[in-house]
């Protein structure tokens, strides 16, 4: 029972990792816990830490965002503190004149709240993108899947070069850096390989034996 256990465990826990590289954090949270409750293990452990710093890394780009929205109630705090009467804050917004009161800027804070802006290049993004939504590990390293153990070692070494998170500065590249990186973990190992071109899992019973 715990070897049918174990090997269950692996394969939710593939469908997690798979799941955190493109984004779907609760459907990664169900598998690894799952994963966790059948076999607990360093790796179900390491997947749920990643699950952690994905969520921490998401919850960190939109708490960016709603600084507008904030600015805007802050403003409506204000005048329902100063003015409990609809009429009275609807003319202190006005000037003398029947116009707008408030300056140009703080009209601007009432728009719609504009997306986090991306500092890494157009190439940069794409490759990340790209990296991102493959659904393969083949389709990672953008390889056919009878690619060469020398086109895997070229493919990797050119992506981890272009995605390493101290060059690329687009969003989530390090996210994409990582998938890469386990990509090739895979599929330079041939026995792991092997595996997960019979299943579509990764596999580690290779390491375990």
């Amino acid at each position: 029972m715990t070897d049918a256990n174990k090997d269950e465990a692996r394969k939710c826990l593939a469908i997690a990792r798979q799941c955190i590289a493109q984004d779907q954090l609760d459907r990664a949270e169900k598998f690894a816990s799952k994963a966790q409750r059948l076999y607990a293990s360093v790796e179900a452990q390491s997947v749920l830490e990643a699950l952690e710093s994905a969520r921490a890394a998401k919850q960190s780009s939109s708490h960016e965002e709603p600084s507008t929205s904030h600015t805007h109630h802050d403003e409506s705090s204000a005048h329902a503190n100063g003015y409990s009467r609809p009429g009275a804050s609807d003319a202190a917004s006005r000037g003398s004149d029947g116009g707008p009161k408030l300056p140009p800027r703080a009209h601007k804070a009432a728009k719609p709240n504009a997306p986090v802006e991306d500092p890494g290049t157009p190439e940069q993004r794409a490759l990340v993108a790209q990296v991102l939504k493959a659904k393969d590990l083949y389709e990672v390293l953008g390889l056919s899947r009878d690619a060469s153990d020398e086109d895997i070692k070229k493919a990797y070494r050119k992506l981890a070069l272009k995605l390493h998170p101290d060059k690329n500065k687009a969003l989530h590249s390090d996210e994409a850096f990582k998938r890469v990186s386990k990509a090739f973990n895979c599929l330079s190992d041939p026995d792991k390989r092997a595996y997960y071109d019979r299943t579509g899992y990764e596999s580690s019973a290779a390491v375990s034996g």
